[in-house]
C-alpha cells in the first residue's frame, strides 16, 4: 500500500494501475457522501451554475446548513455579477431559473471498486495468502475495473455505525450471503468471502440473488492487526 506504514506489498503494475484508474475517484465519491450527510466540514472547489451562467465557488455544508462562498479572483467579474442579480441578490428581482452545484465527474462503481481493493489488502495483511488465494473473482474484478465481474460487493453505511478504526475486518453472517468477511474503509464497507477451500464464485452468485436493501448485522469484536511488522507465508 503506498504511503504510511507499510502492511502488505503489492506488485508494481497493480499499485500504479489502482492510483490512475481506481482510486482517483474516492475522494469525489467521499465529498458527495459527506455533502449528503452534512459532514462536509472543509471548504471544497466547486462551480455554482445559474441558468447559462457559472462562478467557481468554495463549498461546505454542516448539518442542514449548506455554505457557498465566491472562490477569490477564480470568476468572469461579469458572470458573478449576473448570478447575483439572477439570486437577487442587492434587492433585486429573482430570476427564475435552474441552479445546481457541479462536484465534477467521478464514476461510483470505481470508487467502490478501489474500496474493494483496500479491503482485499486488509484481508491479505490480516489473514495471509491461504485466505486470499481462492478469491479469483476479486482479482478479476480489480484488474477489470470496466467489468461487472462480481455484481454486489459494496455497503453503504449508516450514520449509526459505531466509530471503528478507519480500517476494521469484522466477521459474520448474512441472510443469503451465508458465513462473510466484512471490510471497513472510513466510511464505506466490502464484504469479503469467508475462508474458502474452493473458488469464490458460489459466494458471489449466494450474493446476487440476496435481497436487495438488505441490513446487515454483525456480532463479535474487531480483528485487530498484527501486533509486529514480522511476517511469514502460509504453508
Amino acid at each position: 500500500m503506498a504511503g504510511g506504514r507499510k502492511l502488505v506489498l503489492t506488485c508494481r503494475e497493480c499499485n500504479s494501475a489502482a492510483g490512475s484508474v481506481l482510486e482517483k475517484h474516492i475522494g469525489p465519491a467521499r465529498t458527495l457522501h459527506d455533502f449528503a450527510r452534512g459532514t462536509l466540514t472543509v471548504p471544497i472547489p466547486a462551480q455554482l451554475v445559474v441558468g447559462e451562467n457559472h462562478i467557481a465557488v468554495r463549498l461546505t455544508a454542516i448539518g442542514s446548513t449548506i455554505r457557498i462562498d465566491e472562490a477569490a479572483n477564480a470568476s468572469d467579474p461579469q458572470a458573478v455579477q449576473r448570478v447575483l442579480a439572477s439570486l437577487g441578490v442587492n434587492g433585486e428581482h429573482r430570476a427564475e431559473t435552474q441552479i445546481r452545484l457541479d462536484f465534477g465527474t467521478h464514476h461510483p462503481r470505481k470508487a467502490q471498486i478501489a474500496t474493494l481493493k483496500a479491503g482485499y489488502l486488509a484481508a491479505f495483511a490480516m489473514l495471509g495468502y491461504r485466505y486470499i488465494a481462492p478469491l479469483k473473482s476479486v482479482r478479476q474484478q480489480l484488474s477489470h475495473p470496466d467489468e461487472t465481474v462480481i455484481e454486489r460487493f459494496h455497503l453503504a453505511l449508516d450514520a449509526d455505525t459505531p466509530s471503528f478504526p478507519p480500517m476494521t475486518l469484522a466477521v459474520g453472517e448474512a441472510v443469503g450471503w451465508g458465513p462473510c468477511v466484512i471490510a471497513k474503509v472510513r466510511d464505506d464497507g466490502v464484504i469479503l468471502p469467508p475462508p474458502l477451500f474452493g473458488t469464490d464464485e458460489d459466494f458471489w452468485k449466494r450474493g446476487a440473488r440476496s435481497p436487495a436493501g438488505e441490513v446487515f448485522q454483525f456480532h463479535g469484536g474487531n480483528l485487530g492487526w498484527p501486533r509486529t511488522r514480522e511476517y511469514f507465508l502460509d504453508d
